[in-house]
């Protein structure tokens, strides 16, 4: 089975779009999102809309956590609007209830299998939101990550696509969709052939304009 991984789409469209076109002409079947579907871009409800069409697996990342915070205190939504911009406050007036109730319900990991292939998902790390996991991480991170016990880790908030094979444990962050930060342009991701078992990183060009 083809799987796409994505993350950080960050309320990108325009960038998701060019993802899953080029995905379904990859054969891609299912899609394994690693948090941050909503917050700095402007287009939430219809991103989670296309990703509907989608067999999907999905973990929290930090702005869903921002957008649950944000729920019933005006004072933290514009905190957070002051810091990173109007995608938490667009998604909270934008949203229906059935999609901030799908966002909430998301796990902050998950384990999974597919094909014989032991997985988990995340946002930072397996036990943290919040931590940046970089190809030039602390040596202790990585040794941590390897007693996973999982073939593959995906991850993401960083941006910055990695693939770093530690013992068994293959750690990977697709990049982002919506917004990279390793100075190439367009929307990134990655795609894990489960019967041959590789993964490759592809780059979507779109109109970034």
């Amino acid at each position: 089975m083809k799987v796409g991984i994505l993350s950080d789409i960050h309320g990108n469209m325009p960038a998701l779009i060019s993802v899953l076109d080029s995905a379904k002409k990859k054969g891609v079947k299912r899609l394994l999102l690693t948090g941050d579907l909503i917050g700095y871009y402007y287009s939430p409800r219809s991103v989670i809309s296309l990703l509907n069409g989608w067999e999907t697996n999905a973990v929290k990342g930090n702005h869903e956590v921002m957008l649950e915070s944000s729920i019933n205190n005006d004072s933290i939504l514009e905190e957070f609007s002051r810091s990173y911009g109007q995608g938490i406050k667009v998604a909270r007036y934008e949203l229906g209830i059935e999609q901030v109730e799908y966002l909430r319900n998301l796990p902050v990991r998950l384990n999974l299998e597919i094909n014989g292939l032991k997985i988990c998902l995340c946002h930072g790390a397996p036990w943290s939101t919040e931590e940046y996991i970089y190809p030039d991480s602390c040596e202790s991170t990585f040794q941590r990550l390897e007693k996973e016990n999982v073939d593959y880790l995906f991850l993401g908030h960083t941006h910055y696509p990695m693939e770093v094979k530690r013992g068994g444990v293959s750690v990977i962050n697709p990049g982002s969709v919506g917004q990279p930060r390793n100075y190439e342009p367009g929307a990134h991701w990655a795609l894990l052939d489960t019967q041959i078992r590789t993964v490759n990183f592809y780059r979507e060009d779109y109109d970034i304009e």
